[in-house]
């Protein structure tokens, strides 16, 4: 009997709440029986909820340089589909490429091998790419259009609350910025939170674009 090669597995919400619900359960099970069928073990599974449209994944960034320190031989990164790396085109080629230039294999539960060169497969990448960056075009566009009507009627149709709404929230806020005043930049103040064990809304680790973020809306910076 072979021996499993080892892998791990890359997660990925495109929305807050979106953990439990045909979020990560589904993923994290399309990825299992995968690996299970080709012969993979996975040794550990990355969960993003980053949602923004470019290419900095915080979760993305620390299992990258996990895997390119580790001396257990992991070189291989497993996802649900195309789309769980990005539903933009060009951020999707981006990822794919950083992944190229490491020398990681990309592979995915419902598609080719995403880090292939072969023409053929580079064509089915970029159209299941172009498919899931028009998919979330009209997501927007019909989201928006539900909020307009909804406001038409005079009702309230708020978005996402600003970090600082939510209970506690804006004590953490206000050590933020006492770090800041201290001199901290925002990426030391995020390794000061994530020491203090301070997480995110999302029950995450802090980022210095997180904080920066933070310090933005807040017209401190």
């Amino acid at each position: 009997m072979e021996t499993p090669v080892k892998c791990v597995a890359y997660l990925r919400v495109s929305g807050a709440g979106q953990e439990s619900k045909d979020g990560f359960p589904r993923q994290q099970a399309a990825i299992a029986e995968y690996a299970e069928k080709h012969g993979y073990e996975i040794v550990q599974t990355y969960q993003e909820t980053f949602t923004g449209t470019d290419d900095d994944r915080p979760t993305m960034r620390r299992m990258l340089d996990d895997l390119i320190r580790s001396n257990i031989g992991v070189k291989t990164v497993i996802v649900e589909k195309v789309d769980r790396l990005a539903r933009d085109l060009i951020v999707q080629e981006s990822i794919i490429a950083k992944f190229q230039n490491y020398r990681l294999a990309l592979l995915s539960s419902c598609e080719p091998d995403l880090c292939s060169d072969d023409p053929s497969r580079v064509f089915i990448r970029q159209v299941l790419g172009a498919v899931a960056q028009l998919d979330r075009s009209l997501i927007v566009r019909k989201t928006r259009a539900a909020r307009e009507r909804i406001r038409a009627t005079g009702k309230k149709c708020e978005g996402r609350k600003a970090y600082g709404f939510r209970d506690g929230e804006k004590d953490v806020i206000q050590k933020i910025f006492l770090l800041k005043a201290d001199g901290f930049r925002a990426g030391a103040i995020a390794r000061a939170l994530n020491t203090r064990s301070i997480k995110t809304r999302s029950g995450g680790s802090w980022t210095g674009v997180q904080v920066k973020r933070v310090l933005q809306r807040e017209g401190a910076i």
